[in-house]
């Protein structure tokens, strides 16, 4: 929130918000302001601890504008409602919603870690190619995600026929 740049990281929270969105057709966290936005996500996730975001527990976040600091609510110590709200997902989705979601950006997964989550082994076939490349060049970059795209083109044909 109230960030000028950001890395993948951001990615793959959004990834993690969304994929909740599809199971439940809602909204995870949907916040009318930064205030009500980072009290909709403790009451989902729980107030962040020195276990789940060390260097931000007990911080809160500095805004720009008339918030000068917000303090996370201590209303949501140790809660976790995630599988409460998302109840059509597996035991794997849900594992990979908390993990896409994590309050520190440094224990988020990488999109190669994604793919290799018991999620996506226990739910589709992803290509060992797709799963094993670790970061390359644009163009490879841009070759990989044609090939990706090709292979769910694919596997949602043969799901349309089944």
């Amino acid at each position: 929130m109230a960030e000028t740049s950001y890395g993948p990281e951001v990615d793959m929270w959004a990834m993690g918000a969304i994929m909740a969105e599809l199971f439940t057709s809602t909204p995870l966290f949907r916040g009318s302001n930064s205030v009500d936005q980072v009290w909709k996500i403790c009451s989902v996730i729980g107030t962040p601890t020195k276990n789940t975001w060390e260097d931000g527990h007990g911080h809160g976040l500095s805004h720009a504008g008339n918030i000068k600091k917000l303090m996370f609510p201590k209303a949501y110590d140790g809660v976790d409602k995630l599988a409460e709200l998302v109840t059509n997902a597996d035991k794997n989705a849900i594992s990979l919603i908390r993990w896409l979601c994590s309050w520190d950006d440094r224990k988020r997964p990488t999109t190669q870690e994604v793919l290799r989550h018991p999620f996506f082994a226990s739910h589709y076939n992803v290509p060992k190619s797709i799963v094993t490349r670790g970061p390359t060049s644009p163009v490879a970059s841009s070759a990989m995600k044609r090939k990706a795209m090709l292979y769910f083109r694919q596997f949602n044909k043969k799901q349309r026929i089944a």
